[in-house]
Parts: C-alpha cells; structure tokens; sequence
C-alpha cells in the first residue's frame, strides 16, 4: 500500500490526464457545453493571475552577480532548444503533431520539476528558484512571440493573424498577471494563501482545459498515429541531446559545479502548465485539432522527467560517497 501511495503521489496528475481524455471520449459533449461557455477562458485567466499573484519579482534582483549562469540558462531556454528542436523537426510531416513539436520547444522551463531536481542532486537550488521564476515571467511575453513567429514563417498562418493573436495574447496574459502582483502587494497575506494553494489549482486548471481541448477532437487521434509515434521518438531523442549538451556547456562555461547542475535541470525541462493555456489561445479558433497539439507537449512532460530523475541520483550518489552534505 505504501508503494502505491507513492506512485499515486509521483504519477497521480498525468494519471488524471488520462481520465480527462478518458472522460472526453464518453462525455464529449458536455465538455464541448462548458467550453463554449467560457470554461476555458477563466482558465487561461487563472493559469496567469496565480503565477502574477504569487510570484516575487524581487526575488530575481538577487544574486545578479551569477549574471553568467543565468543569462547561459535563460538563452538556453528560449534560444538554444527553440533553434535545435524547431530546425531538427523539418522531416516530421506538416500538420498539427508538428505544430505541437513547436509548441514545446518554445516554452519555458517547470516551477517545479525543476528546482526539486537540482535541490536533490546538490545544485544550486537558489539559482534554479530564480531562473524556474525568470523563465515564466519571460515566457508570457516570449513563449506567444516565438511561437507566433514559427507559425508565420511556415505559413500555417499570416503575419497579420500572428500580430492579431500576439495583441490578445498579451491581454489574456499581461492583465492578470499584472492584476496579480498588485493584489499580493496590496495583501502580502493572500499572496501567502495562494502560494499553499497553488499547486493544486493549476493542476485543477490544467484538467479542466485538457477536458476541453479533449472534447473537441480526441476522435482524430486515431487518424494521426503514424506521425504521434514519430514525433514522440524524435522528442525523446532530442531531449536526450540538449539535455548532455546542456550538461557540457555548463562545462565548457566552466560554471561552478552548482551551477552546472541548475542550468541542467533548469533549461531542458519544458512546463505543461504554461503550454495549456498557450495551446488553447493559439489553436482554439483554428480547424487545427488540440487534442494532437497537446499530446506532444504531454509526451514530453512524461518523458523529461525519467533522465533527470536518472542523472539526480547519480549526482546524489557520487556526493554521498565524496562526503560532501
């Protein structure tokens, strides 16, 4: 029973996903119902005003003297993997898998996931706090813009539709996030109440989108199973890549050891609670299914955690046999 309270507790919320799709297939319609009731707006809102309403920005004044390490981390991000993952995709076919592939490649790094690895492995557990934190407030204006410039360029849409969507992008994202930070400096208590919450009502919106974009088009997965298992080997292959290259740039950088272990972490895993939303905004209006440009995006969040997980306890291993705390 404690083994399976365990898994329950690591693998519960990707297990949830699959009840999300599991209910999409036997309930689509009421799903469809609260969708076009603005379900999945408020939880686009919330995905921003939590993180706007929890998120110190103070916090990323701090330690600026390790500019190296952070800006190594942050060009990784949003420099490094979009241009690797993006350019190496050109032999999967054109279609919504492959815009699901962009999708991951632009986002930023886990909240979580993250930190947690680098603290287990004896990192630098501030520097990954800062970069996980700098990462998404960078992302919510470079996350859309990026992601918006990939899709004008391959013509899936004008440049005049991507200006349009980065215009309401930023209203979605920017007024909430803006509205958050004023209302936790107006009330530092409720910022502290919406930290212990948070969690759980990001994982709570994930779902509910998931529902959503499930209910649409979860009966076109069967028509795409020959370009999903391609993506997901070519997304496998190429976070194994950028993730030991991450590794030998932090040491060719010749960061600190500590540091060497944040931007490992911090740059290569990719947050599915920040895509949701991005998702949702991009390719709502469009013929384009969600379900296939999510499904990669989940594949890979599965997916990154079992290298790193490998390479933290290896890392913990070797500190526990130098003796080193």
């Amino acid at each position: 029973m404690e083994f399976l309270g365990k898994q329950l507790r690591a693998y519960g919320f990707l297990l949830a996903i699959g009840g999300m799709a599991l209910l999409a297939w036997v309930m689509p319609g009421y799903g469809q119902f609260i969708d076009r009731y603005g379900a999945s707006k408020i939880a686009i809102i919330a995905f921003f005003f939590l993180p706007g309403l929890t998120v110190p920005l103070d916090r990323m004044t701090e330690t600026v003297r390790n500019w190296r390490c952070h800006i190594a981390i942050q060009a990784y991000i949003f420099v490094v993997c979009p241009l690797a993952i993006c350019l190496g995709a050109f032999w999967l076919p054109d279609g919504p898998i492959k815009y699901g592939v962009y999708l991951v490649a632009v986002l930023p790094t886990t909240m979580s996931s993250s930190i947690a690895f680098t603290a287990a492995a004896g990192g630098n557990t501030l520097a990954a706090i800062l970069n996980a934190v700098g990462s998404n407030f960078l992302g919510v204006a470079l996350s859309p813009l990026l992601l918006g410039a990939i899709l004008g360029a391959t013509g899936f849409v004008g440049f005049q539709q991507v200006a349009r969507t980065m215009f309401e992008m930023c209203l979605l994202v920017m007024i909430p996030f803006a509205a958050g930070q004023a209302l936790a400096r107006w009330s530092p208590r409720l910022r502290r109440d919406a930290e212990a919450m948070q969690v759980g009502l990001l994982q709570f919106f994930v779902l509910l989108l998931s529902y959503c974009a499930f209910s649409k088009s979860l009966h076109q997965v069967t028509s795409q199973l020959d370009a999903m298992w391609r993506c997901f080997v070519y997304l496998a292959l190429m976070h194994l890549a950028l993730f030991m290259f991450s590794r030998w740039l932090g040491e060719a950088l010749r960061l600190p050891e500590g540091d060497q272990i944040a931007m490992t972490f911090c740059s290569t895993q990719k947050t599915l609670a920040f895509g949701m939303p991005i998702a949702y905004s991009f390719f709502a209006k469009t013929p384009v299914p969600l379900t296939l440009i999510v499904l990669p995006l989940i594949f890979h969040y599965l997916f990154q955690m079992f290298p790193a997980a490998v390479l933290s306890n290896q890392l913990r291993a070797r500190r526990a046999e130098s003796g080193s705390p």
